[in-house]
This record gives C-alpha cells, sequence and structure tokens, in this order.
C-alpha cells in the first residue's frame, strides 16, 4: 500500500475521530456508513494505482509488429517480449554509445516485432510519415492504444515541423481548404488549411482498432500539445520558407 494511500487513510482516520468527540450520540448506522465509505475509496485508489503500473509497464501493440512501453524490472521485461515474439528494442540516446557498429539506418531495418522504449513521439513520427498522417491523426492512434504518454514539446514541434513537409511534398490541393479560416487553435487540421492541401491517410484507428476512441482525453491532450508545440513550429516553418525562397533568387541571380 502506498504513502498516499496510508496518509488517506490516517486523515480519514483522525476526521472521524474529531466527529466522534463533537457528536457523541452520532447513530451507529453513520459509523458503518463512513468506515464502507472509507474502505471503498481505498481499495478505488489501490486499483487505480494497479492500473496505472500496469499501464506503464506492459508494452502496447500500436500497430501490428511495432509496439511502444518500457519496464521496471528487467528480467519480467524479458519474459513479456518473449511472449509477445519481440525481436528488437528500439531505444533513444544522447550520445552514440562507444562498441556499436554503426551501422546505417537502412541496415537496421528488419521486418519483425519491435518495441520502442519509453519515446512516443517515434511512434508517432514514423506513424506520420509511412501513413502520410497529420500529427493529430498519429498521436490519435498512439494515444488510443497507449493512453499514458506525454510527448515532449519539443518532440512535439519537431513533429509538426515534419506535418508541414508531408503535406507540402505530399498534399492534394483542396480549393475548400483554401477558403477556411486560417486558425491558429484548429487542433486537426490548421496546416493543411494553412498550406491549401489536404494529406490522404493511408491507416485510420478504425483499420487497427474496434474500441470506441477516447475523444474527450484525446482532444485535452492535443490541445495541450498544441498550444505549447504549434506555433513555434509554424514560426519555424515561415523562416526555413524565406531562407528557401532566398536562396532560390540567390541561384537564379548567379
Amino acid at each position: 500500500m502506498g504513502g498516499v494511500t496510508k496518509l488517506s487513510i490516517q486523515s480519514n482516520f483522525f476526521f472521524y475521530v474529531r466527529v466522534r468527540v463533537r457528536f457523541p450520540t452520532l447513530p451507529a448506522t453513520a459509523v458503518v456508513q463512513f468506515y464502507i465509505q472509507l474502505f471503498s475509496d481505498m481499495f478505488i485508489d489501490i486499483r487505480r494505482n494497479k492500473k496505472r503500473q500496469n499501464l506503464f509497464e506492459i508494452p502496447n501493440e500500436i500497430i501490428t509488429d511495432l509496439f511502444l512501453g518500457g519496464y521496471m524490472d528487467e528480467d519480467e521485461m524479458v519474459n513479456i517480449m518473449k511472449e509477445l515474439r519481440i525481436t528488437h528494442v528500439l531505444n533513444c540516446i544522447k550520445e552514440y554509445a562507444p562498441g556499436l557498429d554503426g551501422k546505417s539506418l537502412e541496415e537496421y531495418k528488419v521486418p519483425k516485432e519491435v518495441i520502442v522504449h519509453h519515446i512516443a513521439s517515434v511512434v508517432i513520427g514514423y506513424l506520420l510519415e509511412k501513413y502520410h498522417l497529420t500529427f493529430a491523426k498519429a498521436f490519435e492512434i498512439t494515444f488510443h492504444q497507449r493512453s499514458i504518454i506525454q510527448p515532449n514539446a519539443e518532440f512535439v514541434k519537431q513533429l509538426y515541423l515534419k506535418e508541414y513537409e508531408m503535406v507540402d511534398q505530399f498534399g492534394v490541393e483542396d480549393q475548400q481548404l483554401k477558403q477556411l479560416p486560417k486558425k491558429d487553435d484548429n487542433l486537426i487540421n490548421a496546416i493543411e488549411i494553412e498550406l491549401g492541401k489536404e494529406l490522404h491517410p493511408l491507416i485510420r484507428l478504425q483499420d487497427i482498432s474496434r474500441l470506441p476512441s477516447q475523444s474527450e482525453f484525446y482532444l485535452t491532450r492535443l490541445s495541450y500539445l498544441h498550444s505549447n508545440a504549434y506555433k513555434p513550429a509554424q514560426q519555424q516553418w515561415e523562416m526555413m520558407k524565406q531562407d528557401k525562397e532566398k536562396e532560390g533568387k540567390k541561384t537564379q541571380d548567379e
């Protein structure tokens, strides 16, 4: 039992003692009801904590053969990986570890089960690029399959920049989109509206899961990420576009 739960029990107990001292004639039924509520709340807290712990420790399959998760116990994780037939682990490191062979990314590509260790942004970026998804759609799929993900804001900015590139390169011009007002708070397709192009996704949430979507929680989390990362990405995209135009003009002049 965690320290928070113990503290909660102690607080409720002392509250009960104060009530009994002040109201000594309190009916016995009220005392029983108090304890029922006390232990009911306690077990609800325990179940919630256990559920969250399980979500953290057990990997989730985001799409076929691609898992996302972490672990607290190495031996337990090895057993889980064997059960799921996971053959490769992708881990993101700050610096290149000595002793590695330094193969190219192409050589590391394997058509087998892979687990990405903790970094949800890598999975989102992979879905975005491989299946021509907007950030919102790629995040929706990943969040639906593993709802405890919390992508880093700087990574999310890079993912929005990647969406700009994808829409610019693969988007199909859409006259209706061009007529829509450009709003920074549009969570779903602000970039498509801005560029007047629509990405045609190669995968949908319905293709990988029949469970109902968690629209309310998804939109709440997406709104937070969007408010912190979209505007900086938009500004950087504008700067990159201006630099590209200057470079093109300079080349023409030469």
